[in-house]
């Protein structure tokens, strides 16, 4: 709370207040002064931490310095505060060779330091589109910096993604947008006291917009524009500036699996190649829109559908938005309540996203 101006002349905290649903949620430390003395056996002692820096070292140079600070008698090592997924230090490759080093130091010295890694705690907008006689909710919650990954769950039903990109935003940064729908899949609203119907991934496209509200039996001209003004706020959520959107989705058993996309399925011509993996599990898929993120997956063994961006059906979605727009965007998506499954698809997009985004950097000058 107080930081680095602590540091700072006639500075001074006065005082604190926590809201009760903050309170609520984070109920206080994991381990307390106690637990942290009993973890190194500092039963009086004053204990001793420090941040791994600067911002720009390698993992290993990161771990070399963590190995010599544990050698040392350290208590504790952290992340510095804006060490989070850094294409240089990359989170995962960093805790592997902190933790290595730390290890190697604790058998050298009988000591075993611990170190806290850097979490990244949501701050959560809510904003609220008009839709007929409705205001519909949209979260948007901001894990650290915006380092240009969002995430986007329209259906509000398809619970399991969502809590999978949570856990690894709160490690990794990012942005996660998502549909406040009471758990629905489909979004409803009045206009005119009459009630309409309609998929929120099948509205950016007229098109899209009345298959939807045919498949649910109602059209008026209104009802179009409405949702047309919706699709348009949406998108206005998704800035240029992103360099990847990746939309959040689980299926039920059989309904919806890479045999959608093969020969004879009922996708077929939706794709422009498919990459099927017999020992995973059909409903456990990625559809992108770039052929590069098709690759990196291919290559990890997903199965995978690089969408024909420009002969696939115009059916409203996101992807096939994108794909028009030629911005990178991916879907992944498993059956429903497999989050460890959609965790692990979704770091290994990360590792796949930071070679382009190393060259991307580079290209631009930073």
């Amino acid at each position: 709370v107080f930081g680095n101006s602590s540091i700072h002349d006639d500075v001074t905290l006065q005082d604190l207040i926590i809201p009760a649903e903050l309170s609520a949620k984070f109920t206080g430390p994991r381990y307390g002064v106690e637990g942290l003395r009993t973890r190194v056996g500092a039963a009086r002692r004053a204990l001793t931490c420090s941040a791994l820096k600067p911002i720009g070292m390698t993992p290993e140079r990161l771990a070399a310095l963590a190995g010599k600070l544990a050698l040392g008698g350290l208590d504790y090592l952290k992340d510095d505060h804006g060490l989070a997924d850094q294409a240089r230090a990359p989170f995962a490759k960093r805790v592997k060779a902190v933790s290595a080093a730390v290890r190697a130091a604790g058998q050298d010295n009988a000591l075993q330091p611990f170190e806290a890694d850097t979490i990244f705690r949501p701050v959560t907008t809510i904003v609220k589109y008009a839709i007929g006689e409705r205001l519909l909710p949209i979260e948007i919650m901001q894990f650290g910096q915006p380092n240009g990954l969002v995430c986007i769950n329209v259906h509000d039903n398809e619970e399991a993604s969502v809590k999978a990109a949570e856990a690894v935003l709160t490690k990794t940064g990012g942005t996660l947008i998502k549909f406040d729908n009471k758990r629905q899949r489909n979004i409803k609203f009045t206009l005119n006291k009459r009630t309409y119907e309609f998929d929120p991934n099948r509205i950016f496209s007229q098109e899209g917009i009345l298959q939807t509200l045919q498949d649910n039996k109602k059209v008026t001209p209104k009802v179009v524009s409405e949702i047309e003004a919706f699709a348009r706020n949406t998108l206005c959520l998704l800035p240029d500036s992103i360099s990847c959107i990746v939309a959040l989705h689980n299926n039920s058993e059989g309904a919806f699996s890479i045999n959608s996309y093969m020969a004879g399925g009922s996708r077929e011509q939706d794709a422009k190649t498919v990459y099927s993996n017999e020992l995973e599990d059909a409903d456990d898929i990625v559809l992108t829109t770039d052929s590069l993120l098709y690759a990196g997956m291919v290559k990890a063994g997903y199965n995978s559908i690089l969408q024909d961006n420009i002969n696939a059906r115009k059916d409203g979605s996101l992807s096939i938005h994108f794909g028009e727009l030629g911005k990178r965007y991916i879907n992944i998506e498993t059956q429903a309540g497999k989050t460890e499954q959609y965790k692990a698809m979704f770091m290994k997009l990360l590792e796949v996203l930071k070679p382009e985004n190393n060259r991307q950097n580079t290209a631009t000058g930073f």
